[in-house]
């Protein structure tokens, strides 16, 4: 545990030396072997990692660290996934006001492109990338582990390394990317004034929630998420009946509840930015057991 702690402060060569002489006196220690592939994780040296922990789970198959270690590896050899977990192990050595200071700065930052761009046209179109990239790295910060958990159900030794509630949880964000992607490509059948971008946007915000409802610690906190997620789910789905209803009937009745569908929407949306929020705050949350 002392080389783990010397890598969480950033103490890699001094880790490394730990976990060296530890496996030189004990070569058949699997702590040890999952200790050094979290090491080499931390290095983003993926391919050692998954021989230190398959080693490790040759020599104790109910290491769950090691378990644990091996799903991540896997993961990792993925160019996007392994700069995302080089982000969250970076993020877990720092305190919770630094992290909360990260998050709050981010968001800020976003915004003053936000109105800078608003303010000034000729620069909206170089500033649209970075606007873009936020987006999208906010959105892989929550979904990046389902996400890639469910591609790697497509690895037959992977799936195999994956827990039951990995399992769950990607099954469960298959039930709102698979949705999302559909939506997406009728938009180029039916055009991108169609509900179907609406329904793309509806599905692709629910990733967020059902994503996050698997970071909270068993008890009250996952089944508050759940309960909130389950009622954005409801709210969302409303949305897109009213919007789906006023195309469908136009005239003034169709204006009516496409009106009606919008408001649903904004309260869908508003939702699911209160959901970021709220639920930094409670998956750090262990209950008492």
């Amino acid at each position: 545990m002392r080389a783990i702690a010397l890598v969480k402060l950033g103490r890699k060569s001094e880790a490394g030396a730990t976990i060296d002489a530890a496996l030189a006196r004990n070569p058949d220690d699997a702590v040890t072997h999952a200790n050094q592939g979290w090491a080499y994780l931390e290095q983003s040296d993926s391919k050692r990692a998954l021989e230190h922990f398959r080693e490790a789970l040759r020599l104790d198959p109910t290491n769950e660290w090691a378990r644990a270690g091996i799903v991540e590896a896997l993961k990792a050899r993925n160019i996007i996934y392994g700069l995302m977990l080089r982000y969250f192990l970076w993020m877990s050595k720092l305190s919770t006001g630094a992290q909360w200071g990260i998050i709050i700065g981010g968001y800020l930052l976003n915004r003053v492109l936000t109105g800078t761009a608003r303010a000034n046209p000729d620069l909206a179109p170089w500033l649209l990338p970075f606007r873009i990239l936020f987006l999208v790295a906010v959105l892989l910060t929550w979904t990046a582990d389902p996400l890639f958990n469910l591609l790697l159900r497509l690895n037959k030794f992977g799936r195999l390394a994956l827990s039951d509630e990995q399992s769950t949880a990607s099954s469960w964000f298959a039930t709102v990317v698979l949705p999302a992607l559909a939506s997406l490509a009728l938009c180029f059948v039916y055009g991108f004034d169609s509900v179907f971008l609406l329904s793309a946007l509806v599905f692709g915000l629910l990733m967020i929630p059902v994503a996050g409802m698997f970071k909270a610690h068993r008890g009250w906190p996952r089944t508050l998420l759940i309960c909130y997620t389950g009622v954005l789910a409801v709210i969302g789905l409303t949305a897109l009946f009213f919007l789906g209803l006023g195309a469908w009937q136009g005239g003034s009745d169709g204006r009516s509840w496409i009106k009606t569908g919008n408001g649903t929407l904004g309260l869908f949306v508003a939702g699911c930015v209160i959901f970021m929020w709220g639920a930094n705050v409670i998956i750090p949350i262990r209950p008492k057991r």
